[in-house]
């Protein structure tokens, strides 16, 4: 992900994607020191449409 959604960008952080069953989890993470965990988002299979680029 190149950068934090707006939404969830709050101070200095940077957002990392896992995927689990039928949903996306946007997590959320400081980015100095030890990467301390901010907050999670997640969106279920009927909220996003997934697109590969090459």
């Amino acid at each position: 992900m190149g950068a934090c959604p707006d939404a969830l960008a709050v101070g200095d952080v940077c957002s990392r994607i896992t995927r689990n069953n039928d949903a996306l989890h946007i997590c959320v993470l400081e980015t100095q020191g030890d990467q301390m965990f901010v907050k999670v988002h997640t969106f279920y299979e009927n909220e996003f449409q997934l697109t590969f680029n090459r």
